[in-house]
């Protein structure tokens, strides 16, 4: 065969070659396997995070507890000044009763003991330990209630008149320190202890020597 032959049939086979490849080499006319391409192609690529251009957030500090009123010149000193604008009745009723059964119970104590010295130096000088005990029984009860009617009538009677006057006033500080009027007195107290304390020194030798030589002059 001649090669004019030939040629054809080489041009058929690359034609035929070409359709049956065209599943391959045609994708990219179909268009759901074009987008599958383009995810892939998405997907192979490095993803690249660009840093913030923000600046960062200014520092703030944290926020400081509000100043306490009225501080004093030293430092770390403060005065606060309260108002007792009304009391408790139950609240004092119940600590002054307490308060004055303790000290009533006190006296009863005192008073027996009293009695058993009294009895040990003089006897037959007071009356029995019995009598005494019921008297000293009998004048605690009275004071305890009495004193307890008196504090709780007082507690009325404050905050009826703190109606009108607003109460009692009360400075509270943290300066347990001495007030300048008694640094200055006990600094005049420091200053007279050691003019007393010299003195002494200066005088009692002089007059203990004298005391010797008298007291040696005399036996002698």
């Amino acid at each position: 065969m001649s090669r004019a032959r030939r040629r054809p049939r080489s041009i058929a086979r690359g034609r035929m070659a070409r359709e049956q490849g065209g599943g391959a080499h045609g994708v990219r006319n179909d268009g759901a396997v074009g987008e599958l391409s383009r995810t892939r192609h998405t997907d192979h690529t490095e993803e690249r995070t660009v840093p913030p251009s923000t600046p960062p957030a200014p520092y703030r500090p944290a926020a400081r507890p509000p100043a306490l009123p009225d501080r004093g010149p030293g430092p770390g000193v403060w005065t606060v000044r309260m108002r007792i604008s009304e009391g408790d009745p139950w609240s004092v009723m119940v600590t002054s009763f307490l308060l004055l059964t303790g000290l009533g119970a006190l006296a009863v104590g005192t008073a027996v003991v009293v009695w058993f010295m009294v009895e040990a130096m003089a006897p037959d000088v007071l009356p029995e330990l019995r009598t005494v005990f019921a008297v000293s029984i009998g004048v605690v009860t009275l004071e305890v209630a009495m004193g307890t009617f008196l504090a709780t009538l007082g507690t009325f009677i404050y905050n009826l008149s703190a109606q009108y006057n607003g109460g009692v006033e009360v400075a509270v500080t943290n300066d347990l320190g001495p007030t300048p009027a008694a640094a200055r007195a006990l600094l005049v107290m420091a200053r007279a202890r050691g003019r007393v304390g010299r003195r002494l020194r200066a005088y009692i030798p002089a007059r203990a020597c004298h005391a010797v030589r008298r007291s040696r002059a005399e036996e002698d």
